[in-house]
């Protein structure tokens, strides 16, 4: 591990760059080669298919248009520079240095992976049936 002399930051052996400051931490006599034109990121996929309801999606769908059911995000983020892999929370890449836009902190909050739709719905027609019950019986 390579402690960040600015802000004590635990990196790990093959940064170049401190992940929470951005602090430059040395390549020690690694070659750092820059491609001639930017690495492009992969593509998105065409589709997602829905695990809940089968639906099929857009590529770039963040939910089930049918059920609600939420897409799992990718825990990387692919430097628009290199190309290489960073984690979900670095600010800078780990590679080259290249900083990541923040214009909104990034917080991985744990979302529902079922809707709650259905659960609204059974609650609903719950009511009803006691209703129903309540008017035969009373």
């Amino acid at each position: 591990m390579k402690v960040c002399p600015r802000c004590g930051h635990l990196n790990p052996d093959n940064a170049y760059v401190c992940e929470k400051c951005g602090y430059y931490l040395g390549f020690e006599s690694v070659p750092h080669i820059m491609p001639s034109t930017p690495i492009t990121p992969p593509e998105k996929p065409l589709v997602k298919v829905c695990p809940v309801c089968g639906y099929i999606n857009p590529g770039d769908a963040m939910k089930c248009q049918r059920c609600g059911y939420v897409f799992q995000q990718p825990q990387v983020i692919v430097c628009p520079r290199c190309g290489s892999e960073n984690p979900i929370n670095a600010t800078h890449c780990l590679r080259c240095g290249y900083p990541f836009k923040q214009s909104v902190p990034q917080t991985i909050v744990q979302r529902r992976k079922f809707p709650t739709i259905p659960v609204l719905a059974s609650v609903i027609i719950a009511y009803i049936m006691i209703i129903i019950l309540v008017y035969l019986l009373g």
